[in-house]
């Protein structure tokens, strides 16, 4: 994990043999942070919870509170809230039996369920609630009938209103269109609802549904895995993973009627968001990625950022986590990579969340978001050199001392480093070379992408060619995405001035990608020894 996060109990087992996906939801009750998970047992799946009595930093061994019988079906995921009369209400997907002797709830990105695999299948919701004390449980009860995605948020609103949004199948395809809906596009075969209620899980009703175009007519989901939250005048929004590059919002005066989804200028791979409401302040955890195969965009890295005008806007945009296999070839099956978060919000203001999928790679961290607010950093070559991405490629080395780039007749490839979202300011850099004069490429980006990207100069921001001279440069770049200006600094003296911006973008900055130099010699290389960033002083 990266600065400004630190972990949380490392030696909780959150990805045992056959996880492929989080299962670990954090709440807090009666000064007891506690973590609920499910456990497949003999002849049942077990509901267990963790306890922490110092904020996240350890917790107990599991506790079994409730055994869930599985002749009914398989006991999948779980989502839980609690009421304001301090009761705790489960939510459960389970697959009827329906997925029985197969491996297709096993099935990754890359092998996703299309069109008859669908036909006969069934994941439904269930829902039960508990004392506070986790003494007296209510027998389950099904509350959704039908195909539902993973359950990714529930909250309690200040009326006392419970939300469980989901995502359902339904059976709409390029060929098959639903007659109610516009005919002009594609949306996919998956909506989006909330499944609410008034009096503490008695009875429930649904929202309208929602929807949303998709890039392609064969493989896309639509309007997925929905995450809300509420407004301070206790209006909600609906923030909905999609394929379009961004995640989109839909907005609530109550919490049942939804109006229909816009995209908004978060830049977001295939994945769903983490949210958790810090006050007035909204912490979002998302998969900042683009143009990866993978998920649309990828999940190599997690994403955390702040805002204060309901995610209108965001500052930060700063990794917290990095997929610990992303130097090795991705699994040829499965999903893997740092998405799902599921954050929580501490008394003390700090956020702790989990989040990943694939054997292994689950974690648990507990998040400053005072950090997101910085706007300086320098790179730590010493002791946190995997700051500086490389994977995938063979003639950039990172240790120590810097950034070692080679000359290659790939010149697509780059070192890539994070650091916090910017509307204007500095990154200063120091280099080396094995040749007097030479070019090196640098390149500002508002998203990451792997540093094997062939086309990220088409979605740069910023694409500054800077020359290196006598061996040794420094550079400076200063910039202004408002006025959509960069000026170039060379050993203290201006290279370039008014460099025109590609693009505006709507969050700032936050991404610098080092090109591998064009030098004239086969054998030359290029070493950035410093690097670090700051905000423009007025």
């Amino acid at each position: 994990m990266n600065k400004g996060v630190v972990s949380s109990n490392p030696n909780l087992e959150l990805s045992p043999e056959g996880t492929m996906t989080i299962n670990v939801k954090p709440l807090m009750g009666d000064g007891v942070l506690y973590l609920f998970m499910l456990e497949k047992g003999v002849d049942c799946v077990n509901l267990n919870v963790y306890e922490s009595y110092n904020s996240g930093l350890d917790f107990s061994p599991p506790r079994r509170i409730y055994s869930l019988d599985t002749t009914i079906g398989d006991w999948l995921y779980l989502e839980v809230t609690r009421d304001n009369n301090g009761n705790y209400h489960f939510f459960y997907m389970n697959d009827g039996n329906s997925f029985k002797d197969t491996d297709m709830l096993n099935r990754g990105e890359g092998e996703r369920l299309q069109g008859e695999d669908y036909h006969g299948k069934f994941i439904n919701v269930w829902h039960q609630k508990c004392n506070t004390k986790f003494e007296e449980f209510t027998k389950p009860k099904m509350v959704i009938d039908g195909y539902v995605g993973s359950l990714n948020s529930c909250i309690t609103l200040k009326s006392g209103r419970i939300l469980l949004p989901v995502s359902y199948f339904t059976h709409r395809t390029w060929s098959n269109r639903d007659p109610k809906m516009p005919q002009f596009s594609h949306y996919g075969p998956f909506n989006c609802v909330v499944l609410y209620t008034d009096d503490c899980g008695e009875t429930f009703s649904f929202s309208n549904s929602v929807w949303v175009q998709t890039p392609d007519i064969v493989s896309a989901y639509g309007a997925v895995e929905p995450v809300c939250f509420e407004r301070s005048d206790g209006s909600v929004d609906m923030i909905v993973r999609t394929q379009m590059g961004v995640l989109y919002r839909s907005v609530s005066e109550d919490g049942s009627y939804y109006n229909t989804p816009e995209p908004t200028s978060i830049i977001n791979s295939d994945s769903p968001a983490g949210i958790v409401k810090i006050g007035e302040k909204t912490v979002l955890l998302y998969n900042s990625c683009k143009r990866y195969p993978y998920a649309y965009g990828g999940r190599h890295v997690l994403h955390a950022a702040i805002s204060d005008d309901n995610l209108e806007t965001i500052r930060g945009g700063r990794e917290i986590v990095c997929d610990k296999y992303n130097y090795d070839p991705p699994p040829k099956g499965g999903d893997y990579g740092t998405a799902y978060p599921f954050p929580y919000a501490l008394p003390d203001g700090r956020v702790i969340f989990a989040t990943g999928q694939g054997k292994n790679r689950v974690s648990l961290g507990i998040l400053d978001p005072a950090w997101l607010e910085e706007t300086t950093q320098s790179a730590d070559f010493i002791n946190n050199a995997m700051e500086w991405h490389h994977f995938g490629i063979d003639n950039i080395t990172v240790d120590e001392s810097g950034v070692l780039i080679r000359t290659s007749q790939d010149a697509f490839e780059s070192a890539v480093w994070n650091f916090p979202a910017l509307f204007n300011g500095r990154v200063a850099l120091e280099f080396e070379s094995s040749e007097v004069n030479g070019t090196v490429k640098l390149l500002l980006t508002d998203h990451f992408s792997t540093p094997f990207d062939e086309t990220d100069w088409l979605d740069c921001v910023f694409e500054v060619p800077v020359q290196i001279r006598n061996g040794s440069t420094k550079v400076e770049l200063i910039f202004d995405c408002e006025t959509g200006l960069l000026d170039v600094l060379c050993d203290d003296l201006f290279q370039t001035t008014g460099l025109r911006a590609w693009k505006r973008p709507r969050n700032g900055v936050n991404y610098l990608r080092v090109k591998t130099p064009r030098f004239n010699s086969k054998d030359g290389w290029v070493k950035l020894t410093k690097a670090w960033t700051d905000a423009k002083m007025n």
